[in-house]
């Protein structure tokens, strides 16, 4: 068991390492109007590996190097923020116009 925690925790540091979590990159945009909110790393991922051209304009960050890599690790970390992002997105959703 110990092992298995250690690869992952290993594979966590390597993914955050080379190309930056985009779950952690996307959080400080919580505050800003219209920017993803809920699995906004996740989707920054998608989209890249979708080839969209126009992520820097609606994440307002550079795409990581590899989303491939990213993608597990930032579906998991978007998880663990949706107590912190969920609300911020049903308040836009609710009340922005």
């Amino acid at each position: 068991m110990l092992q298995g925690f250690s690869v992952v925790m290993g594979g966590l540091f390597i993914s955050l390492w080379i190309s930056g979590c985009g779950a952690v990159r996307t959080v400080p945009s919580l505050y800003v109007s219209d920017s993803p909110k809920m699995f906004s790393g996740t989707r920054l991922n998608l989209r890249t590996l979708a080839g969209e051209h126009r992520i820097s304009e609606k994440f307002e960050l550079n795409p990581p190097r590899y989303p491939l890599i990213d993608l597990p690790f930032s579906l998991a970390a978007d998880m663990l923020l949706l107590p912190v992002t969920g609300p911020a997105g049903t308040y836009e959703w609710l009340f922005e116009p």
